[in-house]
């Protein structure tokens, strides 16, 4: 907050392109600012952007920003919030970028009464946006399985949100940071006693059988 508070709006120009970049560079950065983060250890991260699509004197074309895009191995979701009172001839760059960073375009347009709105929707994908990485104990047999995620918020609060999905049961293909990930999974996750994957309610107490009247019960 203190950082936003301390902007000032002295540039002249909107080097839209260029802001972009370093927004993306900055989520490429761990919370220090001063290492790459490992793929082992991914934060999500995301890029706000409110303008008109107008960019003035970037050192990047629209072209080259998207070229770096398209090359991130990790993507970084681009939300575009194209607000003007005067012309949407530029909006179409912003579309652009979200489209390509898997994103969301907003079209605002001059209704600043909707910037509310969209603000809330874009704060629900973000705080519904997860990643999870699971290790399964099926056989590899190229089946679809079905899967069902359960997420406990807040934490220990006994309130659990489900979802389900399905996947399928294949070999890991040989990329070193899959290899690792799952190397590190197994070290973890033991064997189960059984055997069996797939998750069983406790068996219920077997009935008491009721005591005929005049039988003596026994010791």
């Amino acid at each position: 907050m203190r950082r936003l508070a301390d902007i000032r709006v002295d540039g002249q120009k909107t080097r839209l392109y260029d802001s972009v970049a370093a927004a993306m560079q900055l989520c490429g950065m761990t919370a220090q600012g001063s290492e790459a983060s490992s793929v082992s250890d991914i934060a999500s991260c995301s890029v706000i952007v409110f303008s008109d699509g107008r960019d003035e004197g970037s050192a990047l074309s629209r072209e080259e920003l998207n070229g770096r895009i398209t090359n991130l191995k990790i993507p970084v979701p681009i939300y575009s919030v194209a607000y003007s009172k005067t012309s949407k001839e530029y909006f179409k760059n912003l579309e652009s970028l979200s489209k390509n960073s898997f994103g969301v375009y907003f079209l605002i347009g001059d209704a600043i009464t909707r910037m509310t709105q969209v603000m809330e929707q874009i704060q629900n994908i973000l705080l519904s946006d997860y990643v999870v990485t699971f290790l399964s104990y099926l056989p590899v047999d190229g089946e679809s399985h079905a899967l069902k995620l359960g997420v406990e918020y807040p934490s220990g609060s006994g309130k659990f949100n489900y979802d389900a999905s399905s996947f399928e049961a294949i070999e890991a293909p040989p990329v070193p940071a899959l290899q690792a990930a799952k190397a590190q999974l197994s070290s973890v996750l033991r064997p189960l006693p059984d055997g069996n994957p797939y998750y069983s309610a406790a068996a219920p107490a077997a009935p008491v059988a009721p005591v005929p009247a005049g039988v003596p019960a026994a010791r």
